[in-house]
């Protein structure tokens, strides 16, 4: 047995790791009661925003394993009075770390999880999904329709551009979020609604980019995605779409919501980071294309790249739709 002594220790931290899952998958499963998500992003966001109580904790455990394996040299009863002690303040250390971050950081969220729950009726959903419907039909207007382009009754095959049909924004930042897990994509509704579309050139969109920079309370990346026409002719998309179809539609979106101001000038300036903290990002970031910055330029103005784009698909289809797609908060 005396060459077993690390048996012990082993069968502690294993029963700790499994009291962890077991403790985690609890609050998931309770969680999910109450209707409320942790993703993998809350948990990295948290991690950061605790990360000077985690290094604390480190540093007390680190000093008090080191004073266990030091009273291996000490004889009994003195080398278990120690060890006991050593245990006794890690698990101080984790009680008011604990008491520090439930009635610190942490508070609103655990009030808010633990808290009184006042659900929706089933009756209450319904009525708010017809209404939201409602919204987004009135919200939906036809600026031009020359040549009396739409309805697209003979249309049948159709070209998408615009990075923005692969990756729509459906809400604004702050109070203009929304729930995007169960919303129908627009090249879904395109493809419900009977058209045959393109993969080639949403392939080459999402291998492009496949998730829009982040416009958020704390920090904003205002980066319009769209690949230059060097990129376009690389892949031989417009050779693909010609012979596909000779109808075009362009997707264009901007983002929009409380905390931050719409861009008014396009710079180079980039102070744009992810910090963790109550939001994950702080700063700004104008464009991480260098050929998009230009001062003279607001961000609700096309871009560079999106205005070679739309010339070029001008150019080389007989049916052009170009379809504008923005999201914000009021409050």
């Amino acid at each position: 047995m005396k060459n077993k002594k690390w048996l012990k220790p082993l069968i502690v931290l294993v029963v700790v790791i499994a009291v962890i899952a077991v403790a985690v998958a609890g609050i998931q499963g309770y969680l999910a009661s109450r209707s409320v998500s942790l993703t993998m992003g809350d948990v990295v966001t948290t991690v950061y925003t605790l990360s000077s109580y985690f290094v604390a904790l480190g540093i007390i455990v680190a000093i008090a394993l080191l004073v266990v394996l030091a009273a291996f040299k000490l004889k009994q009863p003195l080398r278990s009075l120690v060890r006991m002690q050593g245990l006794a303040a890690v698990i101080l250390a984790v009680a008011v770390i604990a008491n520090l971050i439930c009635m610190g950081p942490e508070y609103g969220i655990i009030n808010n999880a633990f808290g009184d729950t006042y659900l929706l009726s089933d009756a209450t959903i319904a009525d708010s999904e017809q209404l939201v419907r409602e919204i987004a039909d009135e919200g939906i207007v036809l600026l031009k329709n020359d040549n009396n382009a739409l309805p697209l009754d003979d249309v049948t095959k159709l070209n998408v551009f615009g990075w923005s049909s692969t990756n729509p924004i459906y809400g604004g930042t702050g109070s203009g979020s929304v729930d995007e897990s169960t919303c129908v994509t627009l090249l879904q509704g395109l493809q419900n609604s009977g058209f045959e579309l393109n993969t080639a050139i949403s392939d080459f969109y999402t291998n492009y980019l496949d998730t829009r920079p982040p416009v958020e309370m704390g920090g904003q990346d205002w980066t319009v995605p769209e690949p230059t026409l060097d990129e376009y002719d690389a892949a031989g998309i417009f050779e693909n779409a010609r012979s596909f179809s000779d109808t075009a539609l362009v997707v264009i979106a901007r983002s929009a919501g409380e905390n931050a101001d719409l861009p008014t000038s396009i710079t180079d300036e980039d102070t744009f980071e992810f910090t963790g903290g109550w939001s994950g990002y702080t700063g700004v970031r104008y464009s991480s294309n260098p050929d998009d910055i230009d001062p003279s330029k607001s961000y609700l103005e096309l871009s560079n790249r999106e205005i070679a784009m739309l010339e070029r698909v001008k150019s080389e289809f007989n049916q052009v739709i170009v379809v504008i797609n923005s999201a914000g908060a009021m409050d």
